[in-house]
């Protein structure tokens, strides 16, 4: 499907949301109001991420952190991954070839994959074992009408999820049943459109509810220099689609999933002459599953099969177009009981089939396999005791075993504890191991001239020490937490100028650093500021720094949520990013990256409970933001994917 022939597909289905929209019937709808619950009660949200159960946050075992989904529309995020970089210590990343695709957490960031931060959809994995983690149709095109909320693990999470949970794990958490109805539609710069809706339907015993979300950034210009030192200029123009459809019936819920990004990039290589402005990527991820409790044996055991599809299409251009297509399932099942007042025991397993292969289509110029044809399978088991020691302490101890076709066995371990006193102090302690399985890209990729696989590869592992004190009133809430994790057998993509890199085991990695969170909402106010402040140095072996991983040493994010009268409310968020560490050796050829403030404020008018309007600024002080490049390592760094201030005006309609 060519570019434009995909602009017209999505356009047309942006007119068919809003025809949905107008013919469905008006109802009441109250606005959003982000000053709902105190401190005290936000610490008492439930989350189910940390131990597959529901708790409070302060019962939770680990460093969480909660995005609302009033955070989300008051800070005006069009995009998931606008929505994470709202919480602590995630910075959202990029390359060449996959423009804003990962995730890092306290500064990981193991290379063009997201293979270090593992996304769920209500507690269920969104996981690829293909690449490890091609994310980017995820960032971009997940609906975000339908979230309740996010729920971010900082840390390592393999105990409960296994493998990719490594740094941190996000649970993208949707409203059980009907939520509000609503039509959103924007235009605004560089030819952007928005378009999105939620629509629901529902009975006695079932429920239906669709999400569908459409984005298109037609002119999204950057200008960098190749490793010849060429000066090109790429539109990285990007049309993003996605559509969540959830039902309910008793016991059972079916979620399905379409997620599809259509964008240009920087080449297989960053070399101008090996690709001309017609580069493209084409990412889809599909997502279902099929999830049910039941009482059994006086506790409550649940059931999940999940199936995750990945198809990636690039044309760089060449001789040959290169797909990638990967097909995974997954069986869970976990069983609880409490086995008295103070005690909830669980016991897990879950098994995984996956399948894929990656190869050019133009059978006449020759059939080429990138990665080779492959069948593989996991199985994870694994067990958690809680214990409630006293009305103040709680205790968490558990473990999972990790298997694969591929790759050696391995047992991931957490113990944690935490204590809470009257008078609002919160102090909790973690020790956990995680892992990561080579991927079958890593293993078995043959590229000749760019790179090839290493089926010779160790899973990486990592054992991690958290703190964390945190004090909270009915207005005020802050909180420390300071972190120590050792990497080991760190698989990382190494090559020098003219030669095909090779995927390694790199040895040892050691972060270290400290969080510092803040929130302030005065009683009886309409105003609420938050801040949060990340700091961290990662050291490796061989390499003559305390920032080998090229991440910003310091993480700087402030809020301000403002209501205005009846009728106006103003949401300004900025992140600021210093302390970045180029690439030892890496040609320096680009703009350093020096420190980058970026500013967003939206603004919305309530005009009555049905019809609102708003604004929305994105790149406020206009700031180029250069990122290391940290594929190839071969160049300083590499352009963002969005460069330029962009203005969206949008309308939502609540029925």
């Amino acid at each position: 499907m060519t570019l434009r022939h995909s602009q017209l597909l999505y356009r047309r289905i942006g007119v068919l949301l809003l025809f949905l929209g107008h013919i469905a019937h008006a109802q009441d709808a109250a606005p959003v109001d982000p000053f709902t619950l105190s401190f005290e009660e936000l610490l008492d949200i439930e989350v189910v991420t940390s131990s597959r159960r529901l708790q409070t946050l302060s019962q939770a075992p680990g460093v969480l952190s909660v995005i609302s989904r009033e955070q989300i529309k008051a800070y005006g995020a069009s995009s998931l991954i606008e929505a994470l970089e709202l919480a602590p210590g995630i910075l959202g990343t990029g390359t060449y070839m996959f423009p804003v695709n990962s995730l890092s957490m306290r500064g990981d960031q193991p290379g063009q994959y997201n293979t270090h931060v593992l996304l769920l959809i209500n507690g269920q994995p969104v996981r690829e074992t293909q690449n490890g983690g091609t994310d980017l149709a995820l960032l971009r095109a997940f609906p975000l009408k339908g979230i309740k909320q996010l729920e971010i693990i900082r840390g390592p999470g393999s105990v409960q999820y296994g493998t990719n949970a490594f740094s941190g794990v996000v649970n993208i958490v949707t409203e059980p049943g009907v939520g509000s109805n609503s039509v959103t539609a924007a235009l605004g710069s560089s030819g952007r459109q928005f378009v999105a809706l939620n629509q629901g339907m529902e009975s006695d015993s079932a429920w239906a509810n669709i999400n569908l979300q459409y984005f298109n950034d037609s002119h999204n210009n950057v200008n960098a220099r190749d490793e010849h030192n060429r000066p090109f200029t790429r539109n990285f123009a990007q049309q993003n689609l996605g559509i969540h459809l959830t039902a309910g019936w008793k016991e059972w819920q079916f979620s399905y999933l379409y997620a599809d990004t259509q964008s240009g990039h920087g080449g297989t290589l960053p070399i101008a002459e090996l690709f001309s402005e017609e580069a493209q990527i084409t990412a889809t991820r599909q997502w279902l599953s099929l999830t049910t409790q039941q009482n059994l044996w006086q506790g409550q055991l649940s059931l999940a099969l999940t199936y995750n599809g990945m198809h990636n299409h690039y044309t760089n251009p060449g001789p040959q177009p290169s797909y990638m297509d990967a097909d995974d399932w997954q069986w869970d099942m976990h069983w609880q009981r409490s086995l008295n007042p103070d005690t909830t025991f669980t016991l897990g397993v879950e098994l995984q089939r996956n399948q894929g292969d990656s190869a050019g289509d133009h059978v006449m110029e020759g059939h080429i396999t990138i990665v080779p044809e492959y069948q593989d399978s996991q199985q994870r088991f694994f067990t958690e005791i809680a214990y409630q020691f006293s009305q103040n302490l709680s205790l968490v101890a558990g473990l999972q075993l990790n298997r694969a076709d591929h790759g050696s066995s391995h047992l991931s371990s957490r113990v944690s504890a935490n204590y809470q006193w009257h008078n609002g102090w919160l102090a909790k302690i973690q020790y956990a191991e995680a892992y990561r399985a080579p991927s079958m890209l890593e293993q078995g990729i043959t590229l000749p001239g760019v790179v090839l696989g290493n089926d010779a590869l160790k899973p990486e592992t990592v054992d991690t020490w958290d703190a964390q004190l945190a004090y909270s009133d009915a207005d005020f809430y802050s909180a420390l937490s300071v972190f120590y994790s050792h990497n080991q057998d760190l698989i990382i993509r190494r090559t020098q100028p003219g030669q095909t890199a090779s995927y390694t085991n790199f040895g040892e990695q050691r972060f270290k650093g400290l969080e510092w969170e803040g929130r302030w909402q005065p009683l009886d106010s309409n105003m609420r500021l938050e801040m949060a402040w990340t700091y961290q140095q990662n050291q490796a072996n061989g390499i003559n720094t305390d920032n080998a991983s090229s991440m910003p040493r310091h993480l700087v994010k402030l809020g301000w949520i403002q209501t205005l009268g009846q009728s106006f409310q103003l949401g300004l968020h900025m992140q600021h990013i210093r302390g970045w560490q180029n690439p030892s050796g890496a040609l320096p050829y680009n703009p350093l990256t020096n420190p980058h403030t970026s500013l967003k404020a939206h603004l919305n008018y309530q005009f009555n409970r049905q019809l609102s309007f708003w604004l929305d600024i994105t790149n406020l002080l206009d700031q180029n933001r250069w990122q290391p490049e940290i594929t190839r390592r071969v160049l300083n760094t590499w352009p963002y994917l969005e460069q330029q201030r962009q203005l969206t005006l949008g309308i939502d309609w609540h029925f």
